[in-house]
């Protein structure tokens, strides 16, 4: 199967509409075993059951090495569809709004939303 990349942005920009309205609901999740190495770093995963499907997306910290000894840390947000083991049916091409849909769903966590909402109502 080839995916656009226009059609790729077409689906993440829908995850984020329907993220913003409230359709599609995210819960926190720990790393899969393996997903983190001494290369790699993944601190949380969002799910959310959409469409039939299941979604994990996160933001996996790697190395990228410079020369043998130097490297910097580099984050790419990945998204995938997942199956009841969380083995990967398909990873989504990156697009470049799929850091815009990683921030909507970390804001839509209610601890965050909660603290905004305190920080704006107090009016200071």
């Amino acid at each position: 199967m080839s995916v656009s990349t226009r059609e790729s942005i077409g689906i993440v920009d829908k995850l984020i509409k329907s993220t913003q309205h409230n359709l599609i609901s995210w819960t926190i999740d720990e790393p899969s075993e393996g997903m983190n190495s001494s290369d790699s770093k993944v601190d949380l995963i969002y799910r959310a059951f959409y469409l039939d499907n299941n979604i994990r997306i996160y933001e996996n910290r790697y190395k990228y090495y410079i020369d043998d000894s130097q490297y910097v840390w580099n984050t790419d947000v990945v998204m995938d569809i997942v199956d009841k083991d969380d083995r990967v049916l398909w990873r989504f091409p990156y697009t470049p709004n799929m850091q815009e849909l990683f921030k909507v769903i970390q804001f839509k966590n209610p601890v965050i939303q909660g603290f905004y909402d305190a920080i704006l109502k107090d009016g200071q």
